[in-house]
């Protein structure tokens, strides 16, 4: 939004009228009407005082995009594009940091794999005995066959423990493809690239998509879980859902600054 438009929307945020304004910057009334019709710019003390009303940065109050930066002062312009560099300064740090984890987190989620195997080996006899514990006493595995497992209700379990593991894998799979495209994604912000580019929107795309499939990978392994074994409890947990919608809008955010983007070039 331009400059104008942002003061009267912080304005009205912190519930003052003109007049309380101008009283609280010390300037007329007129003059706080005329910002906010776009008749007039006012001038870096001023700029100063109205994000220390409105407790907010300088780069927040006057919209470098909006094409109306050279109406300011020079000392106004300089203050912004400070503001700015730190501002993208402080996003590749962060970025840079993200992209470390990421990787670090990535080839340790490979102990998943391990985890998984060490888990099904060290639990197999276990499982056996659950499967056909409630068999014709003396049946034996000859006994058991393909027909038989229906009757004996070896089958179903045994598909019950099959999906689950399934879906513990494919739940592993994309948490370690996940990991690899967050730290795609922040080495090219870190890297110095638009965060509003075709690569990062693609990217992100890949990112809430599998954020989607291991979120319904894992809750599913585990309402089935607690379903065939009451005594495991239900571990399903809604905020997933949200953390996943959150990154399905960003998508659309990141899609919309692209088109902003190229549109201003």
């Amino acid at each position: 939004m331009s400059f104008k438009e942002n003061l009267i929307y912080f304005r009205k945020s912190n519930k003052l009228s003109q007049e309380k304004l101008a009283e609280q910057v010390g300037v007329s009334r007129q003059s706080v009407s005329k910002w906010e019709t776009g008749e007039a710019y006012p001038e870096t003390p001023n700029i100063l005082a109205l994000c220390k009303i409105f407790h907010c940065k300088v780069t927040e109050l006057i919209d470098i995009n909006a094409g109306e930066l050279d109406d300011f002062d020079s000392d106004t312009r300089k203050e912004v594009v400070d503001l700015t560099k730190k501002d993208r300064k402080r996003l590749k740090t962060v970025s840079k940091i993200i992209y470390i984890v990421a990787r670090i987190a990535r080839f340790a989620s490979l102990l998943n794999f391990v985890v998984i195997g060490v888990v099904s080996w060290a639990l197999h006899y276990a499982a056996l005995n659950w499967l056909f514990f409630d068999a014709p006493e003396g049946a034996t595995w000859n006994d058991l066959n393909f027909i038989n497992f229906f009757k004996f209700g070896a089958f179903p379990k045994a598909l019950a423990l099959a999906l689950i593991l399934g879906l513990f894998v494919t739940a592993s799979v994309y948490i370690f493809k996940l990991l690899l495209e967050v730290e795609r994604f922040f080495k090219q912000i870190y890297k110095d690239k638009s965060p509003f580019s075709i690569e990062n929107i693609l990217s992100l795309k890949k990112i809430a998509q599998f954020i989607v499939i291991w979120l319904i990978s894992d809750n599913l392994a585990r309402v089935i879980c607690a379903v065939i074994v009451p005594a495991v409890g239900l571990t399903f947990s809604p905020i997933s859902v949200v953390y996943a919608l959150i990154v399905v809008a960003l998508v659309y955010i990141f899609r919309y600054g692209y088109l902003l983007q190229a549109s201003r070039h």
